[in-house]
């Protein structure tokens, strides 16, 4: 029987699940990397198990790295993005990383096999920036954003960003050498340096001149991501989503556009109003000259057929103008949503800064408790023990944390009382040891 849980360090079981895992079968090994990935069912339901390759299962830094991949992974909740479910122990495999199976194909064999319209392309790409620029909200670098971690879903199309392997954050000490795949990697990736945002947003510039039919608008997007200086590519994602849409100067030729036509119906008016009084003087004319009304009633007919070309002519200038003010309104509406959306992603990486904080002194704190546990009672002795390991005096202690620093309502991309009590635990586990 398999033992399921988060860690499973010191025996703690924290996982609910309790069904084994069945139909386990390999689906990639890294040539070159340290994991391998498989397909199992549990349930009913599909799932990816990730572990590290065979004869690295010991090694301290391959362990760290995988426990790595999952904190980050796990702490992530998007539509675009694989979601990550728990961090367990697999009878047969080991200790795996449990996500979500995606029904679908990577991004290279699915533009290379399926025909797909200009306006869908526009779409995926601008799903694929959602996803990138909320990772990125997240302090969150991927570094190896490439056509195999990205799947394409076989229903509606939508894009998957996959592989946190490499990805990194200021959380974490370890792995900060350069990492990424050559092609898409970034000139700083493949150096020591700092790196930030902008090394996917050069990726993503590879990733669209990739694409089998590159137009205008898009050739000049991957040009200015592909940027060899970080200083003159976008700063985020969404300034690449913003720059799918309709561009700011179509909106002025169409405004262009519309003065014209208006102008031009002004001169239409304006001659009909003048060929309306050469007819009115016609035919007072030809009152009170009654022999001249045969030479004139030819005049007067091709007078009024003039008149009413100009009429049809105004009303369907009248309709374009119209048309042009509607399409003009919906880009102004547009361009105020990118603005708010903008404006949003600010507001929560503020807000996800402060949490992340206050959660990270409910966690100094929950160890000092645990410290000081074991300092007051000598863990070698029974009674000792039960006061060291006494649930009512962690949950106590749990509780406390998250009331004093408001963690209750608050969303970090996990659960708050999860990540107080994986602290405990593994403070118990240290201090245990150090005994």
């Amino acid at each position: 029987m398999q033992t399921s849980a988060f860690y499973q360090n010191n025996g703690v079981n924290q996982s609910p699940f309790s069904d084994e895992f069945t139909d386990i079968a390999l689906i990639h090994s890294s040539e070159n990397g340290y994991s391998e990935v498989y397909k199992a069912q549990r349930m009913g339901k599909w799932y990816v198990l990730k572990r590290l390759i065979s004869g690295m299962e010991s090694n301290l830094r391959f362990q760290q790295l995988l426990a790595k991949e999952f904190e980050i992974g796990f702490r992530l909740n998007h539509p675009f993005v694989v979601q990550t479910t728990s961090y367990e122990q697999v009878e047969g495999l080991g200790l795996c990383i449990v996500q979500e199976y995606v029904d679908g194909e990577s991004w290279r064999d699915f533009f290379s096999t399926t025909k797909v319209s200009k306006n869908e392309v526009y779409r995926i790409l601008s799903e694929l920036c959602d996803a990138i620029g909320y990772i990125h909200s997240h302090q969150i670098v991927h570094r190896d954003i490439k056509p195999e971690n990205i799947l394409i879903t076989r229903d509606g199309h939508h894009p998957k960003l996959i592989d946190f392997g490499f990805a990194d954050c200021a959380d974490y000490a370890i792995a900060k050498e350069p990492a990424g795949t050559l092609g898409y990697a970034s000139p700083e990736q493949q150096v020591p340096s700092e790196i930030d945002n902008r090394s996917d947003i050069y990726s993503m510039g590879i990733l669209i001149l990739g694409l089998p039919k590159v137009w205008r608008r898009l050739r000049r997007v991957a040009q200015r991501c592909k940027a060899d200086d970080p200083e003159k590519r976008f700063d985020n994602a969404f300034q690449i989503k913003a720059c799918l849409k309709p561009l700011q100067g179509v909106k002025v030729v169409m405004a262009v556009l519309a003065l014209v036509m208006a102008l031009m119906a002004l001169g239409w008016i304006v001659s009909y109003v003048s060929q309306k009084k050469k007819m009115d003087a016609v035919q007072k004319q030809s009152v009170n000259q009654q022999h001249q009304i045969d030479s004139l009633n030819g005049t007067v007919v091709k007078q009024t057929l003039n008149v009413k070309q100009l009429n049809d002519q105004i009303i369907e200038q009248q309709d374009r103008i119209i048309r042009q003010v509607k399409e003009i309104k919906s880009l102004d509406e547009e361009l105020r949503a990118v603005k708010q959306g903008h404006e949003a992603v600010a507001t929560d990486v503020a807000n996800q800064n402060e949490v992340k904080d206050a959660l990270k002194q409910a966690k100094a704190e929950i160890t000092e408790i645990v410290k000081n546990l074991y300092k007051k009672y000598d863990g070698s002795t029974t009674e000792g023990l039960k006061e060291i390991f006494s649930p009512d005096r962690k949950e106590k202690a749990i509780k406390q944390m998250i009331d004093k620093y408001k963690l209750e309502k608050l969303y970090i991309g996990t659960d708050v009382y999860m990540e107080l009590y994986s602290t405990w635990m593994f403070a118990l586990a240290k201090y245990s040891n150090s005994k």
